[in-house]
């Protein structure tokens, strides 16, 4: 009798001995191999099958689907192929490019189409994306608004099976697969030897964003999450390669994601006499040339005067920069009062560009703060409103090393922390008109066109049942009334050069 005969033979024996146990054991038998699937065919393995269309449910890439497929089987094209088969693919399988990878891809591939079955996403560290046609199937917001900058299109693959059904003059990319966050946490346990594999991060602070490209930064979801942004306040200093690079990328990326918006920039320009780097003249140069474009109000200050100023007003032999930022600090404060606490005017970060900056490259702003005062004759000093208006104006109390006596001012903006009288401030005000060392440009006031450019409280109009056309209306009206004024005046002009002719 051979084994198998014994075992089955066995088998029975125990099925005549204990028939209740048999009958059971044979049901749990028959009901796992049951749910098991065992196959006779694969071996008694379950094998797991080709996707033959997504699980997803997104209309778009159903139809997707049908058009490639069509595409396959009239064509055999082995590019349509490719392309259906990742179409098939989970979301964790379609792994997201970034525009530096792809930058880096199409080097030297000018006038192809850039495929990816996957995402498109924004990469800081790029600065300069040449022109290309990139198809995708989803860009995210800034990754498309920089290639379309660029010069370059945004494609889908509809729109590709119009242009390259055969997939001709193409390059198929692929997104890092090992960058997916399934990868990073699987293989041998984080800090064993020759491993990969990273830990688990259960912080619920900073977390990475879900497009790998970038990283969300802390300063962008401060500025997501405020409910009533008016602008940026921006400080740096010019003279170094730190605030003078890093300071105007940071103000082009807040150009780019928050062109509407305000931004203030308080800027530290070097000085001869205070000089700490040979380049300095290079940075500065470079960083006014930011400045120009992606500020709305740039005010001026100096390591120079402010330096001064800790001698001669706070009796400071030898400042250090602790001393020169207490100071800097100070007058920063002073003139953002008006944003942080209530007063008689009250004005926003939008009025100091309506009011101060005429024209929109003239926007740097020089600023000076009175008394400044050392601690020890705070207390026995007393100063009237007229005293320290005057004081403001002086060259010595300005935070740049500038004399303002030798030009003339476009525009100024007083602003006073304490119980000020407004009838005292506007004698004070008249006073210092009189004076002839202090100028001011004689120019008619364009206060309307700069407020209805940024459309500033129209809606107090509006609301009242006024059109917006009004404005432009009223506007040109006064416009054609000043050319009428100019007409008169040169043919007055002109009569009397004639009768002086004749007489």
């Amino acid at each position: 009798m051979t084994s198998r005969n014994l075992k089955r033979e066995r088998a029975c024996s125990y099925k005549f001995i204990n028939p209740n146990f048999i009958s059971v054991s044979l049901r749990c038998r028959h009901s796992t191999a049951h749910a098991m699937g065992i196959d006779l065919i694969a071996g008694g393995k379950s094998k797991k099958t080709k996707r033959t269309a997504p699980k997803s449910d997104d209309v778009y890439l159903k139809l997707l689907v049908k058009l490639y497929r069509f595409l396959v089987r009239r064509t055999g094209s082995k590019f349509d192929a490719v392309i259906l088969k990742r179409l098939f693919m989970s979301k964790v399988n379609k792994a997201p490019l970034s525009l530096s990878k792809l930058v880096e891809f199409m080097k030297g591939k000018d006038g192809k189409i850039a495929v990816l079955v996957g995402t498109i996403t924004d990469d800081l560290r790029v600065h300069e994306i040449p022109a290309m046609k990139v198809t995708a199937l989803r860009f995210t917001e800034r990754a498309r608004a920089r290639i379309e900058k660029a010069g370059g299109e945004c494609l889908t693959f509809d729109q590709l099976a119009l242009v390259a059904p055969l997939g001709q003059n193409t390059v198929l990319l692929r997104g890092p697969k090992n960058s997916r966050e399934a990868v990073k946490h699987f293989g041998p346990a984080p800090g064993v030897p020759h491993s990969h594999s990273k830990p688990y991060v259960r912080a619920k602070g900073r977390k990475f964003e879900k497009a790998r490209g970038k990283r969300k930064s802390r300063g962008f979801k401060l500025a997501d999450n405020c409910t009533g942004l008016q602008g940026f306040l921006v400080f740096n200093a010019v003279g170094g390669g730190t605030g003078s690079g890093l300071g105007s990328l940071l103000l082009e990326r807040l150009s780019v994601d928050y062109g509407k918006k305000s931004k203030l920039g308080f800027t530290v320009y070097p000085s001869p006499q205070v000089s700490t780097s040979v380049v300095e003249p290079y940075n500065s140069v470079l960083s006014t040339h930011s400045l120009l474009e992606h500020t709305d109000v740039s005010i001026l200050l100096d390591n120079e005067a402010i330096y001064d100023i800790c001698r001669r007003s706070l009796n400071i032999e030898r400042p250090t920069y602790t001393n020169l930022n207490r100071l800097v600090s100070q007058v920063i404060s002073s003139l953002t009062a008006s944003l942080r606490f209530d007063g008689a005017l009250n004005v926003d970060v939008t009025e100091f560009q309506t009011n101060l900056v005429p024209y929109p490259r003239i926007h740097f702003m020089l600023s000076s703060y009175a008394p400044v005062i050392s601690a020890e004759k705070a207390f026995h000093e007393q100063l009237s409103v007229a005293e320290i208006t005057n004081s403001a104006f002086e060259p010595a109390s300005m935070m740049a090393k500038c004399d303002p006596r030798h030009g003339k001012y476009m525009a100024c903006c007083l602003m006073y922390r304490c119980d000020v009288v407004p009838k005292d401030v506007n004698a004070a005000v008249g006073t210092i008109k009189t004076k002839r060392t202090i100028q001011f440009v004689d120019w008619c006031s364009s206060a309307f066109d700069l407020m209805y450019a940024k459309r500033a409280f129209v809606h107090w109009y509006v609301g009242e049942g006024m059109e917006e056309g009004e404005f432009s209306e009223a506007r040109e009206d006064l416009a054609a009334l000043e050319k009428d004024y100019e007409e008169v005046g040169a043919e007055g002009g002109d009569d009397e050069d004639d009768e002086g002719e004749e007489y």
